[in-house]
Parts: structure tokens; sequence; C-alpha cells
């Protein structure tokens, strides 16, 4: 299945390279026509401006390892001798209560104007929960395991966002 899927998508990447002119007749959208910036300058104004660069590297590490742990998810959970159905439920509880965590955060963010601290306290209470997850899923506890999940993403998720309206 997969080989004959494979030929058909690479028969279409061809049509596509061959068919596709190499620009539009008219521009798409303002991006299309755009100035680019210089690379080289905007390197530069990064290095003088360290708190976008901490903002990057604390949204990729963040995001990154709630991604990696949902894509895993199912192949961590047979270690602990639990199927399918119950990587479904830890998805459900970490998608909602990130959704609810990046609302509530959100708020807070706003209302006392320090997004840092608000970070900060998500980054650490996010990684002790995660921890949590991790101690009482080697013991068997599924309930406390899949509460303390949704704890650790209520708190976790937010620092997406909230660091997007800090670097602004």
């Amino acid at each position: 299945f997969f080989s004959y899927h494979s030929g058909i998508m690479i028969a279409v990447q061809l049509l596509l390279i061959v068919f596709l002119k190499g620009k539009p007749e008219h521009p798409v959208n303002y991006f299309a026509v755009a100035e680019r910036e210089d690379l080289k300058a905007a390197c530069r104004v990064l290095k003088r401006r360290k708190n976008y660069i901490l903002i990057v590297a604390a949204y990729s590490f963040t995001f990154g390892y709630m991604l990696s742990v949902i894509s895993s998810l199912s192949w961590m959970l047979k270690i602990y001798g639990m199927g399918a159905e119950r990587a479904v439920l830890y998805i459900i509880v970490m998608n909602l209560s990130g959704l609810l965590g990046t609302i509530v955060y959100g708020y807070i963010g706003r209302r006392i104007k320090n997004y840092k601290k608000v970070i900060l306290f998500c980054a650490c209470t996010s990684v002790v929960f995660m921890v949590g997850v991790f101690v009482t899923l080697d013991r068997g506890f599924f309930i406390v395991s899949l509460i303390l999940t949704g704890l650790g993403t209520l708190h976790g998720m937010p620092i997406v966002t909230l660091s997007q309206d800090f670097a602004t």
C-alpha cells in the first residue's frame, strides 16, 4: 500500500514541478511582493536583544517537549502495560487542560502585566507535575497520573502563548 501511495505522490510532485509556473501572474498576497529582510542584519539585531533568544529557547524546549510526549505517548504507555485507549485519554486531558491553562494564565498575565514571572511559575510547576506523572505511572496509579498530566499541561501549554505575548 505504501509503495503504491508513494508512487502516486511522486508522480503528482513531478507534474507540479514540470507544469507549475515560476511566479503567479498576480501576487497571491502582500507577502509575495514584500521586500525581504537581510538575514545578517536580522541576526545582528537578535544578538543585541537577548530576550528574544531566551523566549525562543523556552518556547522550543517547552512546546517541543509537549509534542514529543504526545507523539510518543502510546509507545511510552506500553511499557506500563497500558493500551491505546488510555493514551487517548491522556491526549484528551492534555489538550483540554492546555486550552484551559492558556485561557487562565493568559488572563493572569495580562492582569498582573508581568509575563516573565507567570512564565517562570508555569515552567517550574509543569516540570514538577510531569515528574510526578512518571513517578505515579511507575507505581501503577493511572488516575493520579492522569490528574497530574492535566495539571502539568495546565501549567505547561500556556508558556507557548505567554512567550509570544512577552516577546511583543
